[in-house]
């Protein structure tokens, strides 16, 4: 046996001590071919500083071995040393076998450091000099996808053998392209992908179900956000963000105490999320529990995230509730007074309070936010008639009118009003 076999055999043993005495007589005595091996052995069982002096060693030998400069530039990656990395990949000449190679590891540095428009050149050079090599095609198609560039990451994405791509890195490329046209805003051509990628998988990944949930969500197809998302949980009870999608297609097909559950887990998990405790306050309002619908809403506004739109949600509540007095104070805790759906809750409450002027007055402020609010307009509208001011009112239904014209009630209005 070599030294170098009897390095790894005293390894297996777990005896360091010995397996340090046969590294020492590999580096003096073994051939550099046996010596290289061992280095990419060590290396992958994470023995980097021995598989590193290996390298060195015989790079020092044979400076034309310039495949070790790529040895020791993904070392020093792995170091986060990356202008020891920069100075190994740039001692490769542009007419070395492995210059494809220091090409791509380049690409993964700038992408590292955050730059991607390097990463792309030197990606689209690697592939004009090896234009077959799938694992470059595959690299640019990453790149795009990480980027966000999802038409360009499809058209490199469909040029690769789907199968010989999963068994290399294990990645799906109809899960890719699912994504990509996903979040590209080609829902069917997605699911088209998706679907594929979930059938051919023995076991699904997580972030293809949750993708799966979220893409027939954006369909509201509530039945089969609910299929995977479901799955999802019992496959990853801790998946990011599963609940709020989760209790969103539970409440679509009113199944409100699946909602509530489901968000009361939720919230366990991740209790500094605004958006569950506006959605548990909605279903626990539905559910007639007002106190805990308010709890809610009042945990939520604690938070920065949507305080004026779980403030607008809590004036509404208390509307609702025919707490006049705590709508007019939720809404002076608001940022924007001008928040146009607030102003909107306001401006009822002064009605019910019979306080005319000042609900005219908010009206007015809502209507630069909710013009194009056909239901807004009708409320507008008919308040206006109320108070006699009925051209005013007119001209709005007709507003109305002209943005829901299969609105029955608006057309009634108007007609009347013809009549």
């Amino acid at each position: 046996m070599t030294n170098s076999e009897n390095m790894l055999a005293a390894l297996d043993n777990q005896n360091l001590e010995l397996a340090q005495e046969h590294f020492q007589k590999a580096l003096k005595t073994d051939d550099d071919q046996t010596l290289a091996a061992l280095g990419q052995e060590l290396e992958q069982i994470g023995f980097i500083i021995e598989a590193k002096e290996i390298y060195e060693q015989l790079l020092a030998q044979h400076p034309e071995y310039d495949e070790l400069h790529l040895s020791l530039a993904n070392i020093a990656i792995e170091d986060g040393d990356t202008e020891k990395a920069f100075e190994e990949l740039e001692s490769i000449p542009a007419t070395s076998a492995s210059y494809v190679a220091a090409l791509v590891t380049l690409a993964d540095l700038y992408q590292l450091l955050e730059i991607p428009e390097v990463s792309e050149t030197k990606l689209l050079e690697a592939k004009k000099l090896a234009p077959d090599e799938i694992l470059v095609s595959f690299a640019l198609a990453e790149l795009y996808f990480s980027v966000g560039q999802y038409k360009k990451a499809v058209k490199e994405y469909a040029q690769l053998n789907a199968l010989e791509i999963e068994e290399t890195t294990g990645i799906s490329i109809y899960e890719r392209i699912g994504v990509s046209y996903l979040y590209d805003g080609h829902i069917e051509h997605a699911l088209e992908f998706l679907e594929k990628a979930f059938s051919d998988a023995q076991n699904p990944s997580d972030e293809l179900l949750y993708q799966l949930g979220f893409a027939y969500y954006q369909l509201k197809d509530y039945p089969k956000v609910i299929h995977y998302l479901e799955k999802l949980k019992e496959q990853n009870p801790d998946y990011y963000n599963t609940e709020y999608f989760l209790a969103q297609a539970y409440l679509a097909e009113e199944r409100l105490l699946d909602a509530d559950d489901i968000l009361k887990e939720g919230i366990a998990k991740n209790p500094y999320s605004a958006s569950l405790y506006q959605l548990a306050s909605e279903v626990a309002y539905r559910l007639k529990d007002a106190n805990r619908a308010e709890d809610y809403l009042l945990e939520a506004i604690t938070m920065d995230e949507l305080r004026d739109e779980n403030l607008y949600r809590l004036m509404n509540f208390y509307l609702q509730e025919g707490r006049l007095q705590d709508v007019f104070r939720a809404y002076q805790e608001m940022e924007i007074p001008e928040h146009a759906q607030a102003n909107w809750v306001l401006a009822a409450a002064y009605k019910e309070d019979d306080k005319f002027e000042k609900a005219k007055e908010h009206y007015e402020i809502a209507y630069e936010g909710l013009k194009e609010d056909p239901e807004f307009l009708k409320d507008y509208a008919l308040f206006l008639r109320e108070n006699g001011e009925i051209a005013q009112a007119n001209a709005y239904l007709a507003q109305a009118a002209q943005l829901a014209s299969d609105d029955m009630e608006i057309m009634d209005l108007l007609d009347n009003e013809e009549e």
